[in-house]
């Protein structure tokens, strides 16, 4: 029998939130102040479409990497590609940290003009959409979301409890 280690609430989905970001706007920071503004602590991006100018992304390393204890454990540095970049695909979860921030955690992949693909963990403040973008986002209740550190692995870990 597998053993599999998991965290899990079961909850629905709430009101859904349509969103045009124009030109200009950042990706990950437009998404956060929408979900500010609409009361969403608690959510998942159901799609994003568009383009950006350029992207601002980190990856995972692996665990012996000499970059672990300078960009916290496992990730690389900020790496960024210059655009036009098309978005390929893009998902997310919204939830709040311990003290009740709003959190938009991003993974994205994307293509640039010469077919190239790149993709990672978005960051905030340095992904602006180049033409436009489209996206919708679905609050989910009944559930909260939250990370917590984890003395024993040393990261964050998401925390679903059920209400």
């Amino acid at each position: 029998m597998t053993i599999i280690k998991a965290n899990y609430a079961a909850g629905n989905f709430g009101k859904v939130v349509v969103i045009g970001l124009m030109p200009g706007a950042d990706l990950v920071n437009g998404l956060k102040k929408v979900c500010e503004d609409e009361n969403i602590h608690h959510g998942a991006i159901v799609t994003v479409v568009g383009s950006l100018h350029k992207l601002t992304f980190s990856q995972v390393v692996s665990d012996s990497d000499e970059r672990k204890d300078k960009f916290g454990p496992g990730f690389t540095e900020h790496r960024i590609v210059s655009g036009p970049l098309q978005i390929l695909s893009v998902q997310g979860i919204i939830y709040e940290t311990e003290s009740g921030e709003v959190v938009v955690h991003i993974h994205g992949t994307f293509n640039d003009l010469n077919g190239r693909v790149h993709g990672g963990h978005l960051l905030p403040g340095e992904n602006p959409v180049r033409n436009r973008l489209e996206a919708v986002i679905a609050e989910i209740k009944n559930v909260r979301l939250t990370e917590k550190y984890d003395e024993k692995t040393a990261v964050y870990i998401f925390n679903p409890e059920q209400l």
